[in-house]
């Protein structure tokens, strides 16, 4: 892949920290 991963949850990148999601690195979940 070319590009970054993305949190399939919420788009962000995979690298940040959302509580969207649980308040975890959206590569994580």
């Amino acid at each position: 892949m070319s590009t970054s991963p993305k949190c399939a949850v919420c788009g962000e990148p995979a690298k940040r920290k959302c509580t969207r999601c649980g308040g975890v690195f959206c590569d994580l979940h």
